[in-house]
């Protein structure tokens, strides 16, 4: 059953934290087997084709036959945790079963919080730079840079941070406002920063940082690199925590549930 509807507030919370937590304990070992057949038929590799061939037979077979008490588990917990209930098993197939995404990019706002805390330093003070915010996108038969300029000043956000809004302009390669993404291309992204005293950042979204490369457009949701503009690599910075890309219609970035970490 559902929470009861005259459940106090602070408990109707405490149960639904304690129903995520558990919901991710769920996953974890369903992740690993996942993660472990994908290597298999990948030979080590995520590929395309490995992530094809584990949805046309693991899960779309002995999966759902042998998981069915596990499924409902899940979906029990998700309710619990004041989500929609969706059974992952199917939420991974339907995703891998996608042979391209249309990403909104047309708009992209800019959170920066008023102190970033890197690995080995903190900066201060952090705002946008005069250069666009530019997205980089390879295919198998192209490359596509995105460029998107700021159109206002960074306005007041939440946790004493700023909101910076990027639009694209008139001519760029999207297509209505969206980037065809094709299972194994590679999205990057990248913004010139400034701190306090006037020194030049660059924060970088990289393939490398992606939780996945054949869907890296998920990179687009994790905290970027951290770095100076003469580093050699963006992977050389530091993780800034806190610092995030607000996309238009951010579940279309996100992986599913049961996609390994």
């Amino acid at each position: 059953r559902d929470l009861p509807r005259d459940m106090p507030y602070g408990h109707v919370a405490e149960l639904q934290a304690a129903a995520a937590a558990s919901y991710e304990n769920l996953l974890d070992p369903i992740r690993s087997e996942v993660k472990i057949r994908l290597e298999r038929f990948g030979q080590g590799r995520e590929t395309a084709a490995a992530w094809r061939e584990l949805a046309h037979g693991w899960l779309a077979h002995e999966a759902t036959s042998r998981l069915s008490a596990w499924k409902e588990l899940a979906t029990l917990l998700q309710r619990w945790s004041g989500r929609p209930s969706v059974d992952p098993l199917i939420e991974l197939q339907t995703f891998v079963d996608q042979p391209r995404f249309a990403l909104p990019l047309q708009q992209v706002s800019l959170y920066l919080p008023r102190t970033v805390h890197a690995k080995s330093q903190t900066v201060r003070g952090l705002h946008p730079g005069d250069g666009p915010l530019e997205i980089v996108h390879r295919s198998r038969r192209s490359q596509a840079r995105i460029r998107l300029f700021r159109t206002e000043e960074p306005v007041p956000a939440e946790a004493d941070g700023t909101l910076t809004r990027y639009v694209v302009t008139v001519e760029n390669p999207l297509r209505l406002g969206r980037l065809v993404f094709e299972p194994g291309d590679q999205i990057s992204a990248s913004v010139r920063v400034v701190d306090d005293t006037g020194r030049d950042w660059v924060l970088s979204w990289t393939v490398a940082d992606s939780r996945s490369r054949v869907y890296s457009f998920a990179v687009l949701t994790q905290a970027p690199r951290l770095h100076r503009p003469d580093q050699a690599h963006p992977t050389e910075g530091d993780i800034a925590f806190d610092v995030r890309l607000v996309l238009s219609q951010p579940s279309l970035f996100h992986l599913p549930d049961l996609f390994p970490r």
